[in-house]
């Protein structure tokens, strides 16, 4: 006999302050540049299907980070007028961005997504 059907109900990632940051960034002449981003305030479903997907297990059993799908994940992680311009700061050759500040960006932003409560406090 099927089960009472079940409603969800949560809220849309935009309910949420977003979570700013900024990235500061030093070129081959010595210049620097800061561009500041937002991010959604809660992790977005589909920010959490593509970081699903990209970890993996070995052959050998041990654990993998297939990169591929970082970009798809700053893509849904960003708000879009954030995304346009992070899209664009990584194309850019005159600024180019090391590898090593995007696994730091994506770990810090998975890690403040962590802290924040996914529904309001009760009072």
């Amino acid at each position: 006999m099927p089960s009472e059907r079940k409603v969800f109900s949560g809220r849309t990632a935009d309910t949420t302050p977003p979570i700013e940051f900024d990235v500061t960034l030093t070129n081959s002449k010595g210049a620097e540049k800061t561009m500041t981003f937002s991010a959604w305030g809660t992790a977005p479903a589909n920010s959490l299907l593509t970081v699903s997907r990209m970890g993996r297990v070995t052959k050998a059993g041990e654990e993998a980070f297939d990169v591929s799908g970082l970009g798809d994940w700053f893509e849904g992680a960003l708000v879009p007028e954030s995304s346009e311009r992070w899209k664009a700061m990584i194309a850019d050759t005159e600024w180019m961005v090391e590898g090593t500040l995007l696994g730091e960006i994506f770990q810090w932003l998975q890690g403040e997504w962590a802290d924040r409560p996914t529904v309001p406090s009760a009072t």
